[in-house]
């Protein structure tokens, strides 16, 4: 609102600067005074004939209607807001003025204005209805809303029409980069000093728990003028966690995993992870997510809010595989394979079900806006496990898989921020956490007794996954 006085007073003195010079040298075309800036069109008033005499009005049924709005700011299409139109009356005023009656068309303007207007034909209007334009709307498409643009149908600041042919098209895309994290399990006691027993020094949750990197894509199609169909895929790289713990002068570390009388290659696993000189603990994850989901958006304001709501489904995939090797005394990994032992864990958690969310979107300053979102799905999670117990160059003490059926839900929260580059381009930046229930982890399924084969042949179902972390990416409307 600041601009506007700045804007009204250049525009009074533009057009006091026009009538000057057509006083001294004839008026132009009135196509040519036109206001490209501001798309203004103006009327003279009835005072302006007493100043100027050489100045004459038309009859209102020669004075064309507006082709376009009086007023357009930057940024706006014209298809944003309705198209202006004036009947008869609204001109009387022009047939009663003093001025204008009975005077004639005289020098260059005047010659100007009567081909202007024999261009235009006044006899191809009806009074009271707008001129046949098929570009633009109806009046009763409503006043202009700057909010109306929806960043996954136009992409813009810029005002665009909800259709597919407006500023973007019927599909769009986007790919992100990622980076994050998984919350700590809970530990296994793995390796202690064989002079202490009671001192810990290494356990399956000591190594970092380490940002790994990913990555988003996005593709989606506008079904309808609410609706849209939206696949997502994202995952994380394999991410590879490890310790150790060695005692190269006394050969003398410990675990207090018992292997009772299993036997590998003729002699007792256990004696592979006593008296042992070095511990190696090592764990791998890797995770997929696929979704597809029917987004409608149910409503929207004019302060730039807007909300969806989302159906689908998901898979969601975690994989983890867990190791814990330990070479004999005197020896060092890949000196004797026959020396080494290894305890090893693979599982899988699939999980497939529905889904339900919402996206809240907030847009301000035109480019800027914020989002929140958030889905809740239960899912079928079909768990498939195998624990094995080997020695080096692939003797094994057992070999045991398994397999369960369980009941899991998934939770996952959006906090971002957007911004629309141009009518196609949008960059975002989001903060994703991600919450599962009812998993199998390694780390739950190691017994206290490893020679317990029927203990480790049972799945345990209860642990949960925590992930969250940061994406940064780009989405085009096409």
């Amino acid at each position: 609102m600041k601009y506007v006085p700045a804007l009204v007073s250049t525009g009074c003195l533009f057009l006091v600067a026009t009538l000057a010079v057509a006083q001294q040298y004839g008026s132009p075309p009135i196509s040519s005074l036109r206001m490209s800036s501001l798309r203004m069109q103006s009327l003279p008033t009835a005072a302006e004939p007493q100043a100027n005499s050489r100045l004459s009005y038309p009859p209102a049924s020669q004075v064309p209607y507006p082709s376009t709005p009086q007023f357009a700011y930057p940024g706006m299409s014209r298809a944003a807001y309705p198209q202006p139109y004036y009947a008869r009356g609204q001109f009387a005023s022009l047939e009663n003025n003093p001025a204008a009656a009975g005077s004639s068309y005289r020098g260059a303007a005047n010659e100007s204005l009567e081909r202007y207007v024999d261009s235009v034909g006044p006899s191809g209007y009806t009074p009271g209805a707008p001129p046949s334009d098929p570009a633009l709307p109806s009046p009763s498409a409503g006043p202009y809303n700057p909010w109306e643009n929806d960043l996954t149908t136009a992409g813009s600041c810029d005002s665009c029409d909800s259709g597919c042919d407006s500023c973007g098209g019927c599909w769009y895309g986007s790919l992100a980069g990622m980076i994050m994290t998984r919350d700590r399990p809970d530990p296994v006691w793995l390796t202690y000093p064989g002079a202490a027993p009671t001192t810990s020094l290494m356990g399956s949750t000591d190594s970092s728990i380490d940002w790994t990197g990913g990555w988003q894509f996005v593709l989606g199609r506008r079904m309808s003028e609410n609706h849209r169909l939206e696949f997502v895929y994202w995952g994380l790289d394999p991410v590879v966690y490890n310790d150790s713990a060695r005692d190269a002068i006394t050969n003398n570390l410990s675990t207090p995993l018992d292997f009772g009388t299993l036997m590998a290659g003729g002699g007792l696993l256990g004696d592979l992870f006593d008296t042992a000189r070095e511990h190696r603990f090592r764990r791998e994850n890797e995770i997929h997510n696929f979704e597809l989901n029917v987004v409608h958006e149910s409503l929207m304001s004019c302060c730039g809010f807007e909300l969806e709501w989302i159906f689908g489904t998901r898979y969601f995939r975690f994989d983890e595989n867990w190791d814990f090797s330990s070479v004999d005394a005197g020896f060092d990994f890949g000196d004797d394979p026959t020396r080494e032992g290894h305890y090893n864990i693979d599982l899988a958690n699939e999980m497939i079900g529905l889904q339900i969310g919402t996206m809240a979107r907030w847009q301000w300053g035109g480019c800027w806006g914020f989002r929140a979102g958030q889905k809740v799905g239960i899912y079928a999670n079909r768990i498939e496990h195998r624990s094995r117990g080997y020695r080096g160059d692939g003797a094994s003490a057992f070999n045991i898989a398994s397999n369960n059926n369980d009941v899991s839900f998934l939770a996952e929260l959006d906090l971002g921020l957007d911004y629309a580059i141009s009518s196609r381009w949008r960059a975002f930046a989001t903060y994703r956490a991600v919450a599962v229930s009812n998993v199998a982890l390694a780390d739950d399924q190691v017994p206290q007794f490893i020679s317990d084969t029927a203990g480790i042949a049972d799945i345990d179902t209860n642990g949960h996954l925590i992930l969250h972390g940061l994406l940064v990416g780009a989405e085009y409307n096409y």
